[in-house]
């Protein structure tokens, strides 16, 4: 255990949280106000709670190494210290490995106004990821770096972590960066505790639709919609009748052409398990969105949906389908599913 709050208050922040975070790396998430920087301020001591207590475990209690170190949104860096002067001030010297694989070798003589927002954002990770401490709090850590280096560094990151066997436990608001390196989420709403719970629990099994969208697009499949689809029996409408409703994701969705006279639907078995397949369905219109396909469909009875899927489908070299096709959804079980 690394931290544990009870009936933690801030002002108007922060409002009964009630909260244990464990050793690895834990991810922060909430709408912009949920509360996420007052969270990170309080566990780094930088705050007291207005109500409540804060147990912190006993690896943050004595010995030589820091306990923790704090990086703010700001950085909080020291404008009169050089690039190389932060890491040395914090790890004895040791300073030109960390440097180079955070691209800030040829800037090591620089100071921060001198800085881009990407380099202030990289050297402010790299001191504390000198710094020896045993966890690493971070508000937003990289958020100012160009999205196509971004990735390289958090494996960087991840990686000292590792090697050190240090924690983080940071606030972030991309899907992606959560999903590849954290172990648990704790999302927060009005400056209380909405979720908590492991990075693939809630990617595959969101109770809500807005929970599940911090980790990126789904589809909320609930009991009228599966009825409208054609899915009528098997687990996957069982399963949205005990949940009330469903977390599915695009890449656990299909598309499949279908003559126009067909009707298929109910539970199929296939080699990679249990599928669910709907009625016939006509598609509107299909586009491109985000990496993903957004097609709109309608039903025989009436009404239109929109589905998120990966691939194109649709005939040969047609990009996608065309409006008219008929088509059937198919579904298959998230981890964590019952089936």
């Amino acid at each position: 255990m690394l931290f544990e709050l009870r009936g933690v208050e801030l002002g108007e922040r922060l409002r009964g949280v009630t909260l244990r975070i464990d050793a690895g790396v834990t991810a922060i998430l909430g709408y912009s106000g949920a509360g996420k920087t007052s969270l990170l301020s309080l566990l780094a001591g930088f705050e007291r709670p207005t109500a409540g207590c804060i147990e912190r475990g006993g690896q943050l209690g004595g010995g030589g190494a820091l306990p923790c170190y704090w990086v703010p949104q700001s950085g909080g860096l020291w404008s009169h210290v050089s690039v190389r002067g932060h890491v040395e001030l914090v790890s004895a010297g040791k300073a030109d490995e960390i440097l180079r694989l955070f691209d800030l070798w040829e800037r090591r003589g620089a100071y921060p106004g001198e800085l881009s927002q990407g380099e202030r954002s990289r050297l402010s990770v790299v001191r504390a990821l000198s710094s020896g401490a045993r966890v690493l709090l971070m508000d937003e850590p990289l958020a100012h770096v160009d999205p196509v280096r971004k990735p390289g560094y958090w494996q960087h990151l991840e990686r000292q972590l590792r090697g050190c066997g240090v924690s983080l436990v940071f606030s972030c608001h991309e899907p992606g960066v959560v999903l590849r390196h954290a172990e648990r989420v704790v999302c927060l709403r009005e400056g209380r505790v909405w979720h908590e719970s492991g990075v693939q629990e809630l990617y595959e099994g969101a109770p809500e639709k807005p929970l599940g969208e911090f980790l990126g697009p789904l589809n909320w499949l609930d009991v009228s919609l599966l009825k409208a689809l054609g899915m009528c029996d098997g687990w996957l409408l069982e399963a949205a009748e005990r949940r009330g409703g469903l977390c599915v994701r695009p890449e656990r969705l299909y598309l499949r052409g279908c003559q126009s006279g067909a009707v298929l639907s109910g539970a199929v078995q296939s080699g990679g398990g249990s599928r669910v397949c709907g009625g016939l369905l006509e598609v509107l219109s299909s586009r491109e969105a985000g990496g993903l396909r957004e097609t709109v469909v309608a039903g025989v009875c009436g009404g239109e949906w929109r589905l998120l899927h990966v691939g194109a489908g649709g005939g040969a070299g047609s990009g996608g389908w065309r409006a008219g096709e008929r088509v059937i959804v198919e579904v298959l079980p998230g981890e964590g599913v019952r089936v």
